[in-house]
């Protein structure tokens, strides 16, 4: 089940107990990657869609990887779900950046630009809360901005640094610093200066709400290139996710996050751009330009396995 476009089917019963959130950050409008047939998101107007990934990749060499990267990651983590349900489940996140990256010899310096993300249930349980795509950008990697190759040849290994992105929060030590849990904590903060607290997420389906989140996400790497056009690799995280409040009773539910670590579902793939793209690109034509894909290894927990 891909959660891109998740259709809303909850039981009354989780309406009214509304214990689990699965986040889903996409931009404000309802554009669909392959659903519009307007090609302003293209490159070239009369290409197609699938065209995508042949337009976007320059032909390059390990010698020169000057020059904008798109990157996709993928993260898994287990939670519990309260009554009525008292059961296990696995989220899947997934993020989508641009990288511009100069080169020196072995040596890759990079600055980021977040463009999206999205946290999906794996279950068949559906219910969507949304983080706009305007508000991701507006987050910013704290943490090193260079990675090292081992060479310039084919194969070579990279370790992709150790980067911390806050939402909604401001700690003095961004790794170290206990998360706040309440809105009044001082480390907290209006992330998108629309007088609530954190990061405001929209609840979308047959409940309407907001709810209120503090998140820090942790990620490291360990890859390799595969050629000058694509480095692929192990990613390890370390995500917390604190709900500060919601405008709902019931709502605002704390969820315990515990590492997932089936090592296909937690991985990093950087693919050679071209310089025009944009990050609404990225977020439109995803599926055509990454081969990594953890749904196709993502199951749900049986009673059995946990």
């Amino acid at each position: 089940m891909k959660p891109h476009l998740i259709l809303v089917r909850l039981l009354l019963v989780f309406l009214t107990t509304s214990t689990l959130f699965v986040f889903s950050a996409c931009s404000e409008d309802d554009s669909s990657p392959d659903g519009d047939d307007d090609d302003d998101s293209l490159l070239d107007g009369d290409s197609e869609d699938g065209d995508a990934e042949e337009m976007a990749t320059n032909e390059g060499t390990l010698e020169d990887m000057n020059g904008l990267w798109g990157q996709k990651f993928s993260l898994s983590y287990y939670t519990f779900l309260p009554s009525p349900f008292k059961k296990e489940a696995t989220l899947i996140f997934e993020g989508y950046l641009l990288w511009n990256i100069t080169q020196d010899g072995t040596e890759l310096s990079y600055t980021q630009e977040w463009c999206d993300m999205t946290i999906a249930l794996v279950e068949d349980i559906d219910f969507e809360i949304i983080i706009p795509s305007k508000v991701v950008e507006l987050a910013s990697d704290i943490g090193s901005e260079t990675m090292t190759l081992s060479s310039l040849e084919e194969g070579a290994t990279v370790s992709y640094p150790e980067k911390v992105t806050l939402f909604g929060v401001e700690l003095e030590d961004p790794v170290t610093d206990a998360m706040p849990t309440t809105a009044e904590d001082e480390a907290i903060i209006d992330f998108e200066n629309d007088e609530s607290p954190g990061v405001t997420a929209r609840i979308n389906g047959m409940l309407q709400g907001e709810v209120y989140l503090a998140i820090r996400l942790i990620r490291s790497g360990e890859g390799e290139a595969l050629d000058g056009n694509t480095l692929e690799g192990a990613m390890s995280s370390d995500v917390v996710l604190n709900t500060l409040g919601a405008n709902l009773i019931g709502l605002d539910v704390q969820l315990d996050l515990t590492p997932n670590t089936q090592a296909e579902l937690n991985r990093f793939e950087l693919v050679r751009l071209s310089d025009e793209w944009t990050c609404e690109q990225l977020r439109t034509q995803a599926g055509d330009l990454f081969s990594l894909d953890p749904w196709q290894y993502a199951e749900p927990i049986t009673d059995s396995e946990r």
